[in-house]
């Protein structure tokens, strides 16, 4: 029952906050990240910030991709970022308007030509000064058997733009992760009904892209989580011997 609850309070909550973006006047960029910072509540997500996101126009964020509260996780954090969705999603009830409002970047996926018209959007986006947030795996692993997809590190080398790359902890991992053949409503009542979730994100510095084949893999290396905690290993063998 409080898991039903809490659902209700998630859509009462999403309802009211598409309801205020869509008045004459609103600023939908603070609408947008009250949204989030009030979903994670909800869902019981304490979160740690780790550096700071970019605070300019024209940059692309790119990391790992853990789980669906990756997408309020980044919204709750970084100002007036969009994310890309295929163009279908533009039309779906609700979630669609609520998707266009928040400046979403929609790319036709269902063309022989898709991968060059979704490129040639993306840079429309960037030289318009967007923010964009990009998960080059695709799609949500814990592994490394996800290659990530250089697209990203192309755009930004074409336009020149900042690359500012992030990366996602959550502990318990595997409770919060939506992975293999999770089915959503059953995975998020149980995260609700655990009661308990910690992230963290962390930017690093902005950085330019030289060279997108290497880069990609650098930036995939460094988001990779086994990665992350031999490095927390390290800091921490540090920290006792001094």
């Amino acid at each position: 029952m409080k898991t039903l609850t809490t659902l209700l309070g998630i859509y009462k909550h999403t309802f009211s906050h598409l309801q205020r973006a869509k008045k004459a006047g609103s600023k939908s960029n603070e609408i947008v990240m009250a949204w989030a910072q009030g979903i994670l509540k909800k869902a019981y997500v304490e979160y740690e910030v780790v550096g700071t996101p970019y605070q300019g126009d024209s940059v692309i964020f790119v990391g790992n991709h853990v789980s669906y509260l990756d997408i309020p996780l980044l919204m709750g954090t970084i100002d007036r970022v969009a994310f890309v969705a295929k163009s279908q999603v533009r039309k779906w009830p609700f979630f669609g308007e609520g998707a266009a409002l928040i400046g979403t970047v929609f790319v036709k996926r269902d063309k022989a030509n898709s991968r060059k018209a979704a490129k040639e959007t993306l840079l429309k986006a960037i030289a318009n000064g967007k923010k964009i947030a990009v998960f080059p795996s695709g799609t949500t692993t814990i592994g490394k058997e996800k290659p990530w997809k250089k697209g990203a590190f192309d755009i930004a080398h074409t336009s020149g733009c900042l690359v500012q790359p992030f990366r996602l902890t959550y502990e318990p991992l595997r409770e919060s992760a939506y992975i293999d053949d999770d089915f959503f409503l059953t995975h998020l009542a149980r995260l609700l009904n655990r009661k308990g979730v910690k992230a963290k994100i962390e930017f690093h510095e902005p950085v330019t892209i030289d060279d997108p084949i290497k880069d990609c893999e650098h930036w995939k290396n460094w988001a990779d989580l086994e990665n992350i905690k031999i490095e927390a290993t390290i800091r921490d063998n540090i920290s006792k011997s001094k």
